[in-house]
């Protein structure tokens, strides 16, 4: 018996409220920053959430927190990351997110203990070296940067299980990626991609693989071998079909296919053990599983 797949259509629709502070408003802003540092030096709390704080600086006092494990500046106006965060060498957490940094400062590399770095949404041209420093990172994220080049150091993050490089203006996927054997999520949407290398093939602990909003025709044999798949992102692509061999990715429980220009897909696909979510867009909704 066949098996009947729900497919889901999810209309996402996010709305941005922009709210103009007068300077009563900011000066209180910058007082509250001023005592969450203070509370968080005289508690000991080891969080400091500076994020949607309207800052374009990030107070000297906050490198003196050098017991701190998770720091977010995230959605502020910053440009830079000083060079002093090299001085919070117990940070586990470290969000950048939605600012204009153009850079990470090498010193960087001196957070040993760092497990999560999220700097999607800013403008970082460059990653130092220094990065591959970085041996206990478990998630890294830059997302929506200007990146051209990753450095080969980046094969030095041995515990690295998730891996975000997607939306940069790299003219290639970096070759050390696929020698990061131990990836289990990796993120190359948007990269102009036409074609997935062979190589894909040895990255077989992968079970998210994401290579969204990019121009790829056919997927190459070698993926097949990532049974560990749960998840495979193809949307916004030009895939016309699917090859039969995809049912080989038997933990498969994911598909998301919205955003092709699709004429057919294999039957088989309904027979796969594993696969309870397959999205399509209204219009691709053939009767090509019965």
């Amino acid at each position: 018996m066949r098996k009947t797949l729900a497919i889901s259509i999810i209309i996402i629709i996010t709305t941005l409220t922009i709210t103009h502070c007068q300077p009563n408003q900011v000066r209180m802003g910058n007082l509250a920053v001023d005592e969450l540092i203070s509370d968080t030096l005289r508690t000991g709390e080891p969080k400091l959430d500076l994020s949607s704080r309207n800052l374009t600086t990030v107070p000297h006092e906050v490198w003196q927190l050098t017991h701190l494990t998770d720091l977010s500046l995230s959605k502020n106006h910053l440009t830079e990351l000083s060079a002093d965060v090299g001085n919070l060498t117990n940070l586990k957490i470290l969000a950048v997110v939605d600012n204009h940094v153009t850079t990470l400062p090498p010193e960087i590399g001196q957070l040993s203990n760092l497990k999560i770095l999220w700097a999607w949404n800013n403008n970082i041209t460059t990653i130092p070296p220094e990065i591959g420093q970085l041996t206990d990172l478990y998630s890294l994220s830059l997302w929506r940067n200007q990146l051209t080049y990753i450095p080969h150091e980046i094969t030095q993050l041995t515990t690295l299980k998730g891996l975000n490089i997607g939306g940069n203006p790299l003219p290639e996927i970096p070759p050390e990626v696929w020698q990061m054997q131990h990836l289990t999520r990796l993120h190359i949407a948007y990269l102009n991609l036409t074609e997935l290398p062979s190589e894909i093939g040895q990255l077989t602990n992968l079970s998210l693989l994401n290579v969204s909003g990019n121009h790829l025709t056919e997927l190459p044999d070698e993926l097949w071998q990532l049974t560990n798949l749960k998840e495979l992102h193809l949307d916004k692509n030009r895939f016309t079909t699917l090859p039969i061999e995809i049912t080989k990715l038997t933990n498969l429980n994911r598909l998301i296919l919205n955003g092709n220009p699709l004429k057919t897909l294999p039957p088989e696909l309904g027979q796969m053990p594993n696969l309870n979510r397959l999205e399509l867009d209204n219009k691709q909704m053939l009767n090509v599983i019965q």
